[in-house]
């Protein structure tokens, strides 16, 4: 099959790609060729997707499927726009941020990661089970064995020392404030399994993560390690009474 991989250079991307020619595909990899190179066997054509005609390069090439892991909407619509001519099969992997609403529990969504090889359409949610943060973090650090210790904070202290949600600079992840997204890991993924979508465990993916920031030197945003520390010295100084420090 020949496989078009809209990124590939990195984390999702690029696992796809790797997993597509280990599997006997004639993978093409797009992207702009900034956060990483293409998995060995893979073909790089170089793209900028934030341009309008951003995908000249692959104009009038046809591929079996496209693979696209975008998070920019409007990224998406170009992509899809330039090459549907070409393509029979497009897949679209997204996360549950792309849904409108958050706050009702238990929706059923009606785009399947990982499902060109067989033609499989429709809309699957991939969800894993839920879990408290202190579970989630504490089986996170037994599966790298890390030894360490928990400190809760409260959201006005985060906000008052600009820690930002979920994800990009200065933020924490896996911060969302309630109601607005109580629904946000409760989606039904009973279409995704009974589709044969299998969840590996939070353990693997645990160490499989660590290894792949350790080696493959992409972008990890977040909290530095300097702003950490600041934030957990200010806020132990706020509960002993003292002057807090940002």
């Amino acid at each position: 099959m020949r496989l078009l991989i809209l990124g590939g250079t990195q984390f999702l991307g690029r696992a796809i790609a790797a997993h597509a020619h280990a599997m006997g595909h004639d993978v093409t990899c797009a992207a702009r060729g900034v956060a990483g190179t293409v998995p060995y066997g893979a073909r790089f054509i170089r793209v900028d997707r934030d341009e309008p005609d951003g995908l000249a390069p692959l104009a009038g090439k046809e591929f079996d499927a496209v693979v696209d892991v975008s998070r920019h909407p409007g990224q998406v619509r170009r992509a899809v726009a330039a090459l549907k001519q070409g393509v029979e099969h497009w897949t679209f992997v997204s996360t549950v941020s792309v849904y409108a609403d958050n706050r009702t529990t238990g929706q059923r969504a009606d785009a399947a990661p990982h499902a060109a090889h067989s033609r499989l359409t429709g809309y699957f949610d991939g969800i894993g089970p839920s879990s408290t943060r202190g579970q989630l973090l504490a089986e996170c650090a037994d599966a790298v064995g890390a030894s360490c210790t928990f400190t809760w904070v409260d959201r006005a202290f985060l906000e008052s020392h600009d820690i930002r949600r979920w994800s990009g600079p200065r933020s924490l992840p896996l911060w969302l404030p309630l109601p607005d997204y109580a629904g946000f890991a409760t989606r039904d993924t009973s279409p995704a399994r009974d589709s044969g979508l299998t969840v590996r465990t939070l353990a693997e993916t645990a160490r499989d993560t660590l290894s792949w920031a350790r080696t493959a030197g992409g972008p990890v945003t977040g909290l530095t390690a300097d702003e950490e520390s600041a934030a957990l010295k200010a806020w132990h100084a706020s509960r002993h009474g003292r002057r807090s420090i940002g």
